[in-house]
């Protein structure tokens, strides 16, 4: 039985982000609602996070970071000068700069930013940092390829999806290798946050199942419009009953063949047409529910039809 009908008012939702900035030596923090919102709520799928968002919008920046800075509790920009290697005053605050810059290229080791630890390492096999402008220069590189590590998130609820290459069941995928590749494709998309996409791909799945379809009784599909083969395998079913033998074999396929095309025309009046022609928009339910609808119609098609 094809049971799997759903109807639903398209919805736009948007994503408010918070950020968290730098304007000179200080910081401007999100306001501490941010800090209680979820993962998914602090970062939109389908965009490019960079590696120091990810840790301002995740409050570990100071803990990350600013913990190998600790130079700043001792130093500012008037009391540097008074700072010399010479003194005994001096050689505590440089002796303090080093060990912070040792953390320092620790971190961008393990992040993997090969710039700024080359420049710190250099600083520390030759002269430190003999001014807090020339230590703050040095920060800003740190941060500025921090900011060049670049990700995109997606929401562990939607990570299943991404490039899912066997979204379809062994058997359905060797009958419908083209329709796998993409749904594939549209799961990939909904996990993107590119939910209108998605369910453009899932009705692309689709062209293979009613082609699928109409070659089983005898129907050219070529050039029509779904709504014109869908009307022609109705008038081939109805051929067929009137041809066939009595008997159980006539009714299950009679009755297979009559659902599987009034799927299809649930698909096209409910999706299909919307999408195809820029009618509507959909969001992550919507796009999800489609996805996994065509999946499921496309496995009941495989019992009975190949797409190859």
């Amino acid at each position: 039985m094809i049971k799997m009908r759903y109807y639903n008012t398209p919805q736009i939702r948007g994503h408010y982000i918070y950020r968290t900035h730098f304007t000179g030596g200080g910081r401007v923090t999100a306001p501490a609602a941010d800090s209680q919102l979820s993962i998914r709520e602090r970062f939109a799928p389908g965009r490019l996070w960079s590696l120091l968002e990810v840790m301002q919008k995740l409050g570990i920046w100071d803990d990350v970071i600013a913990s190998a800075l600790d130079w700043r509790a001792s130093a500012d920009e008037s009391s540097w000068p008074r700072a010399h290697a010479s003194n005994a005053e001096g050689i505590s605050f440089y002796t303090a700069l080093g060990a912070s810059l040792q953390k320092l290229k620790g971190l961008c080791d393990r992040f993997g930013l090969p710039i700024s630890s080359g420049l710190i390492q250099e600083k520390l096999e030759g002269r430190l940092p003999q001014s807090f402008s020339e230590m703050e220069m040095l920060e800003a590189v740190v941060k500025k390829e921090i900011e060049n590590c670049v990700f995109l998130f997606i929401p562990p609820h939607l990570a299943a999806f991404f490039q899912k290459e066997d979204i379809l069941p062994e058997d359905a995928r060797h009958s419908f290798p083209q329709a796998n590749r993409e749904l594939t494709i549209a799961g990939s998309c909904l996990s993107l946050g590119l939910s209108t996409a998605s369910v453009f791909h899932s009705m692309r799945a689709l062209e293979y199942g009613i082609g699928a379809l109409a070659a089983d009784t005898n129907v050219v599909f070529d050039i029509q419009t779904w709504h014109g083969v869908i009307d022609e395998i109705e008038r081939a079913i109805k051929l067929e009953a009137k041809s066939l033998p009595k008997g159980t074999a006539k009714n299950e396929r009679l009755q297979f063949l009559s659902e599987a095309a009034a799927e299809f025309r649930y698909f096209k009046d409910g999706w299909r047409n919307y999408v195809s022609h820029n009618k509507l928009e959909y969001d992550e339910p919507q796009a999800r529910k489609v996805l996994e609808h065509t999946r499921d119609f496309t496995v009941v098609l495989s019992s009975q039809l190949s797409g190859q």
